[in-house]
């Protein structure tokens, strides 16, 4: 059986966001950072539309696959290796293979917007 992080052969990067906890506002919020972490990956499109907003002509929603030992949550953010960036579109989700017995790898849904 052939592993799916065998699949995931292009590196982006990565933006976890973290609350700094030493860090504070001029109000006393946490102040938030970003981490990046290379990643090896596979990104594949799901939809493309157009709508007629102003801000948002063109919207894509792609399905990304990440190893299973990734650390990611849906706040993070995600850069592809040309540079474009997307954002998580709800929580990305850990994948149990029943064979291996184990997590196999990390799907989720992300988009763009130009």
């Amino acid at each position: 059986m052939i592993s799916p992080e065998l699949l995931m052969t292009r590196i982006g990067t990565l933006l976890s966001v973290t609350e700094s906890p030493s860090v504070t506002d001029a109000y006393g919020n946490q102040v938030e950072i970003e981490v990046e972490t290379s990643v090896h990956y596979e990104l594949q499109q799901l939809r493309r539309d157009e709508t007629g907003a102003p801000d948002a002509w063109q919207v894509g929603a792609w399905r990304l696959y990440l190893p299973a030992s990734t650390n990611v949550a849906g706040i993070d953010r995600f850069v592809d290796d040309h540079g474009a960036e997307y954002e998580f579109d709800g929580p990305p989700e850990s994948v149990w293979d029943p064979f291996a017995r184990c997590a196999s790898h990390i799907e989720a849904t992300v988009r763009s917007v130009s």
